[in-house]
């Protein structure tokens, strides 16, 4: 009678070990905050050359990459300079150059970045001149970011480590006044679900057959 007890217990092992060993879903976070700062003044009086600073929000992604296009084609980059962090790893500069001159002959619509060891709650900065086409030199970043009339905003992208690239186009401020700053912030959330290890529902499975098969020749059963 307890062996019988206990193989009818086997046959039904599989079943509660697949329901015990597919955990709950998990969500994983990412998401990043961008903080634009025209009093970062590299031209005194002016917000042509604003700090950029990226801090990667996600819950356990590594930030890979970053990329800002301007909407506006009458604008460009001019140059990128004063590259910090992340503390945890490196920057290195893919689109774009680190000369900021009047006249150097590199202008860009996209700046891009790419990082290792960029961690969460880590940050990257750097300042970022921003030019007109025709030769005017001092722009304001707002104006050509956003709140640029019908042209299209600016566009950012950033990349995680085995996660979609968030990408985020900036809005227009109503009443940007003084203001010299301007944040953005996107997560997602994927599901993740662990299954039973394969060795235990392997070895229960086995179980559950040879109890089968005891059950079936049993007399009377």
């Amino acid at each position: 009678m307890r062996a019988a007890t206990l193989c009818r217990l086997a046959l039904k092992a599989p079943l509660f070990a697949a329901l015990l060993g597919s955990s709950a879903a998990s969500a994983v976070t990412t998401g990043f905050d961008l903080m634009i700062d025209g009093s970062y003044g590299q031209q005194p009086g002016t917000v042509n050359v604003p700090l950029v600073t990226l801090t990667n929000r996600s819950s356990e992604a590594l930030l890979t990459s970053f990329s800002l296009t301007i909407g506006d084609p009458a604008f460009n980059f001019d140059g990128v300079i004063q590259i910090r962090g992340p503390a945890g790893g490196s920057s290195r500069l893919i689109i774009g150059d680190t000369n900021i001159p009047r006249v150097d002959g590199v202008n860009t619509d996209t700046i891009a970045l790419a990082f290792t060891g960029f961690k969460p709650g880590e940050s990257v900065s750097f300042g970022v001149d921003i030019d007109a086409d025709n030769g005017n030199f001092f722009q304001d970043y707002r104006n050509v970011l956003f709140n640029n009339g019908a042209a299209p905003n600016a566009e950012v992208t950033v990349q995680f480590t085995d996660a979609a690239p968030l990408v985020l186009t900036l809005n227009d401020v109503s009443d940007p006044g003084p203001i010299t700053r301007a944040s953005a912030l996107s997560t997602v959330a994927a599901d993740t679900v662990s299954a039973i290890p394969v060795p235990a529902s392997a070895f229960l499975l086995g179980a559950a057959l040879l109890c089968a098969s005891f059950l079936r020749r049993r007399p009377g059963s």
